[in-house]
């Protein structure tokens, strides 16, 4: 899979994505991401099943469930992702229609997006 984008508008911080062609690849990106992460000591989670999100803006609790039993994990912000492409996995929920939800991959700078670590 090639990105179709640019490597600086996929750059995380001031951490600069180096490809060897004009468009990164996923083995690259995977490989940058994977660099980010411990980067900026970032804490993942994977294989945790989120049960439900609680709070509002800047004060969310995420509770999951893992093999160790249930956790509950302090957030300032919350992003889900769901589904590939242009093929978005709607989650039923209440509000995922309102004109501020996005289903699709938008320029992230229109959001005023500052550091977050």
């Amino acid at each position: 899979m090639v990105f179709f984008t640019t490597p600086e508008l996929l750059e995380i911080g001031d951490l600069p994505l180096v490809c060897a062609a004009e468009k990164p690849t996923r083995v690259e990106a995977l490989k940058y991401y994977r660099r980010a992460a411990e980067h900026y000591a970032l804490e993942l989670r994977l294989y945790e099943r989120v049960l439900r999100v609680d709070g509002l803006d800047g004060n969310f609790t995420v509770v999951t469930t893992t093999e160790k039993g249930p956790a509950e994990i302090p957030a300032r912000k919350i992003t889900v992702a769901t589904g590939y492409y242009d093929l978005p996995n709607l989650l039923g929920v209440p509000g995922e229609v309102l004109p501020h939800v996005a289903h699709y991959y938008s320029e992230p700078h229109e959001f005023g997006i500052r550091k977050w670590w």
